[in-house]
């Protein structure tokens, strides 16, 4: 077992709308000093370009995210990610490199 290795670490909170995931990752950064990356920001920020659920809104919504997660793990940034599953909320074509 490695010991004491600073890496990136990702605390993941999914659930249906309202039932305190955003409550819950506030505390939870606030306690544990990691970033809090709410979900709505970027659904929000989508959102004001393409329409919820559409191709380009799934795309640029997981490109998104994706390249925070890569640049928080690059950069040894923890993160505290909210997270409410809903369908689609994965593009066609990360189905098809996820199958590759």
């Amino acid at each position: 077992m490695i010991a004491n290795i600073d890496r990136m670490k990702l605390v993941f909170l999914h659930g249906p709308p309202a039932v305190g995931k955003l409550a819950v990752a506030r505390e939870l950064a606030r306690l544990t000093g990691y970033k809090l990356f709410h979900n709505h920001l970027t659904v929000d920020l989508v959102g004001s370009l393409f329409a919820f659920g559409s191709e380009p809104f799934v795309a640029l919504r997981e490109k998104i995210w994706l390249s925070a997660f890569q640049q928080a793990a690059t950069n040894n940034v923890s993160l505290v990610f909210t997270f409410n599953p809903e369908l689609p909320f994965v593009s066609n074509s990360s189905r098809t490199r996820l199958r590759s």
